[in-house]
């Protein structure tokens, strides 16, 4: 802890300057799309959020349609944070911590385990969102799977009994695929749905990790 403490800054600041070359790459290139026109470029602002090397800035330039007034900011898009917010990582590493022990320990334990200070009312937001993430995956799959494009694997029919000479084997037509897989609109950002998908394979390590954190300030009490 006392050799990332020390270096934390260091890598905090790499961080943002990799997001201002990327952010440069953005600018130079194309102009998003939107009312089949390209957009117009309204102006440049700093945004800055959280993540678990510490709270990063990069300046961002935002995009307006002069048809229909939507805006744009494509790096944010790219990265898939919000300005003020948590980033990806971190906010389900929170939400994990927040599913198996209360808000208030849970946000004790970010410190040694995740290197970020916060409170039990960030924990509880991080949960919700990823539990709404969840849900909203899940009820898209049903959905998915309940479309009549959506068919079930067709059985092998049995082969025919030979009579005085083998009979062919019956080929039986390959199911048709789906015609789109499932898509996820949800407003829960920055959940994605690998990020749920994700969440399933980190609990037990989390798990891990906390109930040795636990162990250890039992026994120094």
């Amino acid at each position: 802890q006392a050799v990332w403490a020390r270096y934390r800054p260091v890598v905090c600041a790499a961080v943002s300057a990799a997001l201002a070359d990327e952010a440069a790459a953005q600018r130079a290139a194309a102009r998003p799309i939107c009312c089949g026109h390209p957009m117009r470029r309204h102006d440049a602002r700093a945004v800055t959020w959280q993540t678990w090397v510490g709270r990063v800035h990069v300046t961002v330039d935002r995009y307006r349609c002069r048809q229909c007034g939507g805006e744009r900011r494509p790096l944010l898009d790219i990265l898939g944070v919000e300005p003020g917010r948590l980033s990806g990582w971190l906010a389900r590493h929170l939400a994990l911590l927040g599913s198996v022990v209360p808000y208030a320990l849970a946000a004790e334990l970010a410190t040694p385990l995740l290197g970020v200070r916060t409170h039990a009312m960030t924990v509880w937001r991080a949960v919700q969102r990823l539990g709404a993430a969840a849900q909203a995956h899940t009820d898209a799959l049903s959905t998915y799977h309940a479309a009549p494009t959506s068919v079930a694997p067709v059985a092998a029919a049995p082969a025919a009994e030979p009579a005085e000479a083998p009979a062919e084997p019956a080929v039986v037509p390959a199911a048709p695929a789906p015609k789109s897989k499932p898509v996820v609109l949800t407003p829960a950002k920055p959940y994605r749905i690998d990020d749920v998908l994700e969440a399933q394979k980190e609990m037990e390590d989390m798990g891990r990790d906390m109930s040795e954190e636990i162990r250890r300030r039992t026994q120094q009490r």
